[in-house]
């Protein structure tokens, strides 16, 4: 693979919290498969048993800070804890929001994609305006991750304890800067027209699109309105056939009412999928 970056020049920084302080088996598998392809893996908690924190000292450096800020003030401890970046070709920033059947699917479908991006996610909202969900976002190269821009994102950057203003200051906030500047932004999953369409029929369903339908009971829609919706939720299964994750929210409590029996099905279908669903809620 001679066109595909060398995995060793790759930093991971994950944010972690968990109320009970425990770091559920799915994740523990991700950054175990992680450390088969890099030694430099930063994790960063603020809520974690120091036992958990000691089983995954084998893996990654551990850091255990304060529960402010969020997870970006996470990715910010993680980095700076990096010290030098010149020698890094990639810094992936990810939290533990999402479920992850299959590590090594999902490195290999993100580690190896090919394209021009500079900052690259899995996938892209567009509440408030368009970015990149910040649950998983790669800075792609040492352009970027060397660039003046970078430095000044994470240096002027202040812990936040409103989560709204989170999202809103930095998850949009930081594909608004880097775009500005001239950065080329991308997602990896980008919604087909019959993906569309059916995350606008649940979108329908839910309540979350409203339509008006004629006396005659027939009616057009046009499937592009389906990009006004958040992907990992009313397209959930979609990221799961090509990925191989799904956001816990989901099934925590599923914030946009989308049906997901199916995914129910799916997570009691294998007793593996059975144990890692029962371990993480």
């Amino acid at each position: 693979m001679t066109d595909q970056k060398r995995t060793d020049t790759t930093a991971f920084v994950i944010a972690h919290y968990d109320a009970q302080g425990r770091v559920a088996l799915y994740l523990r598998e991700l950054v175990a498969y992680l450390r088969t392809l890099t030694p430099h893996i930063v994790f960063v908690s603020t809520n974690i048993d120091p036992d958990a924190a000691d089983a995954m000292r084998a893996h990654a450096q551990v850091i255990v800070r304060e529960n402010v800020g969020y997870d970006f003030w996470s990715y910010k401890v993680g980095i700076d804890s990096l010290g030098d970046l010149r020698g890094f070709d990639r810094l992936v920033i990810f939290n533990n929001s999402f479920l992850v059947l299959d590590p090594a699917h999902l490195c290999k479908c993100f580690l190896e994609a090919s394209g021009n991006a500079d900052l690259l996610g899995f996938t892209h909202n567009r509440d408030i305006q368009p970015h990149l969900q910040s649950y998983w976002i790669s800075f792609e190269n040492p352009q970027i991750i060397n660039s003046q821009a970078f430095a000044q994102w994470w240096a002027q950057m202040t812990p936040i304890s409103d989560k709204r203003e989170v999202i809103r200051a930095y998850e949009v906030g930081m594909s608004t800067f880097f775009g500005q500047r001239g950065f080329r932004l991308s997602s990896m999953f980008q919604r087909d027209r019959e993906e569309l369409t059916i995350a606008l029929c649940r979108a329908i369903e839910t309540g979350y699109v409203k339509v008006n339908i004629p006396p005659e009971g027939q009616f057009v829609i046009d499937p592009f309105m389906g990009e006004a919706t958040n992907v990992t939720h009313y397209s959930w299964d979609a990221l799961l056939r090509r990925f191989g994750f799904f956001k816990l929210e989901l099934l925590r409590n599923n914030p946009s009412g989308v049906n997901i029996h199916a995914l129910r099905a799916i997570m009691n279908s294998t007793d593996r999928y059975r144990r890692l669903l029962e371990d993480v809620l």
